[in-house]
């Protein structure tokens, strides 16, 4: 779906080139690998994509073009407190609790929010070219 390398048609027998996947682009292809009954935080996706951009994913995840195509309610903050999602809070708690991944209400300040029960058990591990993974090389297209 989401592909890693877009190409560009060629015109007048002129080869066609490669063109960089968007940010954006970048950060669904990352969602995409996260199987299901896993999380990744905001922060986790920035290091893969060797940015401390986290705000820019969470933007990322708001434009994306949604379930099916981007998963993007298997993301969470680095506490494992559910954020915004476009289906809404509750959509994405009942997502990710079919998906069997425990949640419990928490009580905030600003109101009513859910989080994780066992963040660290959900967390995907990391493939950073630091840990001697391959970066952005190694993410799978949707």
């Amino acid at each position: 779906m989401i592909e890693a390398v877009k190409t560009v048609k060629s015109t007048g027998g002129v080869p066609s080139r490669a063109v960089q996947p968007s940010f954006e682009e970048r950060v669904w292809s990352v969602i995409c690998s996260i199987p299901p009954g896993r999380v990744m935080t905001y922060g986790q996706i920035a290091r893969i994509l060797g940015t401390k951009a986290y705000r820019a994913v969470g933007r990322a995840c708001r434009n994306s073009p949604g379930l099916p195509t981007v998963p993007c309610h298997r993301v969470v903050d680095s506490r494992g407190m559910l954020h915004g999602f476009n289906g809404g809070l509750p959509r994405k708690k009942a997502l990710l609790e079919a998906e069997g991944i425990p949640l419990r209400r928490r009580e905030l300040r600003s109101g009513e929010d859910f989080e994780l029960v066992d963040l660290r058990s959900r967390l995907m591990q990391e493939v950073t070219p630091e840990a001697g993974g391959r970066g952005n090389a190694a993410i799978p297209p949707c």
